[in-house]
């Protein structure tokens, strides 16, 4: 893990302890993994980094459904802005395997 990736994976996970905490893990988890090494979310998580509401609402289980003010809310303060906001940001988030760059 270099440098860059240890401080959003501190950044993250003091968000999660603190002011949001009803994240669920497991997607908290799938969030961490893509924004740092730009690894590739499952479809709902996908949806909620592209900002596509119907898409993450018709994928959400039953807990995400539950937390999905939540989960957008972290993403939108936390997760860095060039990781989000639309299909083709997802896509070269993930091109460029997160930030993994040196």
């Amino acid at each position: 893990m270099n440098d860059t990736q240890r401080k959003m994976k501190e950044t993250m996970d003091k968000a999660l302890a603190n002011n949001h905490r009803n994240v669920p893990a497991t997607t908290a988890e799938s969030l961490e993994r893509y924004v740092l090494y730009g690894i590739p979310a499952g479809g709902f998580v996908t949806a909620v980094l592209e900002n596509n509401l119907i898409g993450a609402v018709a994928r959400a289980d039953s807990t995400n459904a539950a937390h999905l003010t939540s989960i957008v809310i972290y993403v939108y303060n936390v997760l860095p802005f060039k990781a989000t906001g639309s299909h083709d940001s997802v896509v070269n988030w993930v091109s460029s395997k997160g930030l993994t760059f040196p």
